[in-house]
């Protein structure tokens, strides 16, 4: 029911030009497009979203066996279905091709690890191995995943000095830091541009305080773990605070060194500089294991949170497909500016009212083997690639610059030379609307159709198919 968003469908083009780390991430959630698309090469959300929904399958398993450990199945079943009710665990890194998916899956298998020798008070070789390689594939998901090394070793100075007095810990660092090799030297042959991309997000800026910027980041981690489970989370810290155990006060203080230094983290830079909620979401999703077990026996609130995420998941599918968000008269390309939700929608049926355009367009000789669809921002020129280009076998082409393309500004060395003198396809929306007026390699401009897209029976947003040439310094 749902098209690709941005972000799907950008992370689609990591897994057809494949390279060891990414403008904006590191490789795996490519891996994952890769594994689920057979390199891109199915194009049916089902596979594009296969691998996430299979990593969710495994993120519940490894909650519930935890819980387990420690209180027993009844108390695991309900911890399973608290971990199941947000929305973070079960739309952004459960059902979306995301980054977080295998992110939280490493970081549950790291956790996993943990929760065999942090109670036990020992770390053994094998669990050393273990733990620093699922902390290796998280990096290799997210760069911030590293927080939890840095959780482990505030547990450690805290609570377990001894274990720095063994080889294990040590063991450990080395494995997480083999698995960060292919990415360091990415970084390194491309002017570390992903780690200045990632660490100028957060930071000091020069423009003051921004209180709105830390409402909206306390706001937005409670909307994306779902209000309910955010309650009982902050509840859950609170109680563990004042000295409630789950069964094991050594894995508490190990959950809490791992996640409460990671959400200060966001909301301090909040101030400062935009976040977005779901890059404090994972340390939100480690505390929900203790919380189910302090929380299980009296499971009320839990029911609460199950119905209210299936009501929420309901309601976004439906506001997606038919609710229109934009009310207010706009001009053509502006049709559509404000609803977020227009990203999903539309695409299937853009590509299929664009394509006797273009086959027109071919028998009357407007088009070219050598022809393009020239792209120049990384959205909505990715939605071009996978909708457009790809079904309709006509290659893309970067034009523009790092800051607007990402991703496709690194691969104008592995797509066929442009050829100047060949007219050239350019597609813009009303939602994303970039004038091609304005782009100043672009000539001969010319608009040979528009197409309406709607919601119901709502016209809701314009497509723009051009044709462009190349100016000759181009």
């Amino acid at each position: 029911m749902l098209d690709l968003g941005n972000d799907e469908v950008y992370y689609l083009s990591y897994a057809r030009y494949p390279q060891w780390s990414y403008f904006d991430h590191p490789p795996a959630v490519g891996w994952a497009a890769a594994w689920g698309t057979a390199q891109g090469n199915l194009l049916h959300p089902f596979f594009t979203r296969l691998v996430p929904n299979v990593l969710c399958g495994v993120n519940l398993l490894l909650v519930y066996r935890m819980a387990a450990r420690f209180g027993g199945a009844e108390r695991a079943a309900w911890t399973t279905v608290l971990f199941a009710s947000s929305l973070y665990t079960q739309v952004i890194a459960g059902f979306f091709l995301m980054p977080d998916a295998p992110l939280l899956t490493s970081l549950l298998l790291s956790l996993f690890v943990a929760s065999r020798f942090i109670p036990r008070n020992r770390m053994s070789g094998r669990e050393a191995v273990a733990f620093g390689t699922f902390l290796g594939w998280a990096f290799l998901s997210k760069y911030h995943a590293l927080f939890l090394w840095g959780g482990f070793l505030l547990y450690c100075m805290l609570y377990a000095r001894h274990f720095f007095r063994s080889y294990p810990i040590y063991l450990a660092a080395v494995t997480t830091a083999l698995w960060m090799i292919p990415v360091v030297i990415w970084n390194a042959s491309n002017g570390f541009v992903s780690f200045v991309f990632q660490t100028d997000r957060i930071g000091p800026a020069e423009t003051g305080l921004d209180s709105m910027g830390a409402a909206r980041e306390l706001l937005g981690s409670m909307a994306y773990a779902n209000p309910i489970v955010w309650g009982i989370a902050v509840a859950a810290v609170i109680r563990m605070l004042r000295g409630t155990s789950t069964g094991d006060v050594r894995f508490d203080r190990f959950i809490l060194c791992s996640a409460l230094p990671l959400i200060a983290l966001f909301l301090a830079s909040a101030w400062f500089k935009p976040t977005l909620p779901h890059w404090s979401a994972p340390a939100y999703s480690l505390i929900l294991v203790p919380a189910g077990l302090l929380f299980a026996p009296h499971p009320r609130w839990i029911k609460v949170a199950a119905v209210t995420m299936a009501a929420l998941w309901c309601i976004l599918v439906a506001v997606i497909v038919w609710v229109p968000l934009e009310r207010l008269p706009s001009p053509p390309e502006a049709l559509g500016k404000q609803d977020v939700t227009l990203d999903m929608v539309g695409w299937k049926n853009a590509a299929s009212g664009l394509t006797p355009v273009l086959d027109s367009l071919r028998r009357a000789d407007g088009l070219q083997p050598s022809s393009r669809m020239l792209i120049t921002h990384w959205f909505p020129g990715a939605h071009t690639e996978h909708y457009l280009a790809v079904p309709l076998g006509i290659p893309i082409y970067p034009v523009g610059d790092t800051a607007s393309l990402h991703h496709y500004a690194f691969l104008r060395n592995r797509i066929a030379p442009l050829d100047p003198h060949a007219t050239h396809l350019y597609l813009a929306t009303s939602r994303h609307f970039r004038d091609p007026v304005k782009q100043p390699e672009f000539t001969d401009i010319r608009c040979i159709d528009t197409l309406p897209i709607f919601k119901g029976k709502h016209h809701v947003a314009n497509f723009f198919l051009y044709t462009v040439q190349l100016r000759a310094s181009n």
